[in-house]
């Protein structure tokens, strides 16, 4: 799973943010909620509470000037989480 999350992630991202640029905000709805459960399976809290609120922002016209802030906020953070991600992977492998 945390191998799904660091290569498929940016691609996630990817699709999030074009259908924002598109204005498709069921696509916007969808692509981040399957990225929301990916984040939670692997631990990865603040992402996924970052991708509750672009979903929540998708669903209501008056929050969707927000999308743009959060976007910038899940790419910062996805960088933080696959770092972290990579440091106890690194260490489980020196354990064992």
């Amino acid at each position: 799973m945390a191998g799904i999350f660091s290569r498929s992630g940016p691609e996630s991202l990817e699709k999030i943010r074009g259908a924002h640029l598109r204005k498709d905000w069921n696509g916007l709805a969808k692509a981040t909620h399957h990225f929301k459960s990916t984040c939670s399976g692997i631990g990865a809290q603040r992402m996924a509470e970052i991708c509750k609120s672009i979903e929540r922002a998708a669903a209501e016209p008056d929050l969707r000037g927000e999308i743009e802030g959060l976007l910038g906020r899940a790419e910062q953070e996805f960088l933080v989480a696959r770092q972290s991600l990579g440091r106890i992977l690194a260490a489980g492998k020196g354990n064992g």
